[in-house]
């Protein structure tokens, strides 16, 4: 099976593809990304959940966020919110869910994580999305709206950890057959 992979477009029939502004000027400041990833397995939507925030790498994002913003947050949590049981984990609240996908808002509502499942080419196994929004702030001076240097510098490093995350979440899900 393929590793991660990055997508220019995002598929229109998903709850991402509903965050896009249509303001043209908004359109151009807001970042939408889209990954992708095969498992050999069939795999639904809950343990997809389980698995992208049970993995190694969003333990450690979970505990710095326990202590830098006082949001502690338990596998048993996790588990909750694959289960569709809880609507809110850590610093997210779920803002859309269907039954093969689920967009979750920070309490800011700056930024936004996108999680998938479907059926892979083929039909054999699935495949995994993970997309993040992140929504422009209006700048201060112009009043228009802009994502700013800082976020613009941290793009690399967003895209490697949106690889990372997805990649470590399918590779806990390819253990599991």
């Amino acid at each position: 099976m393929m590793s991660v992979t990055r997508h220019d477009l995002i598929p229109s029939d998903t709850l991402i593809a509903a965050c896009a502004p249509d303001d043209p000027l908004e359109r151009a400041e807001t970042h939408l990304d889209c990954y992708t990833a095969d498992v050999e397995s069939t795999v639904d939507l809950g343990g997809f959940i389980e698995a992208f925030y049970t993995s190694l790498p969003f333990r450690i994002e979970r505990r710095i966020l326990s202590f830098a913003a006082h949001l502690p947050s338990t596998d048993a949590e996790v588990r909750a919110l694959a289960a569709g049981e809880v609507d809110q984990f850590a610093a997210w609240t779920v803002e859309s869910r269907k039954p093969d996908e689920i967009l979750l808002r920070d309490m800011e509502d700056k930024t936004k994580s996108w999680l998938r499942v479907e059926p892979a080419s083929g039909g054999a196994g699935t495949r995994l999305y993970f997309g993040s929004v992140v929504t422009a702030s209006i700048h201060p001076r112009t009043g228009k709206p802009h994502l700013g240097r800082a976020f613009r510098a941290f793009m690399p490093v967003h895209g490697m950890y949106s690889r990372i995350l997805l990649g470590s979440a399918r590779a806990r899900l390819a253990r599991t057959i």
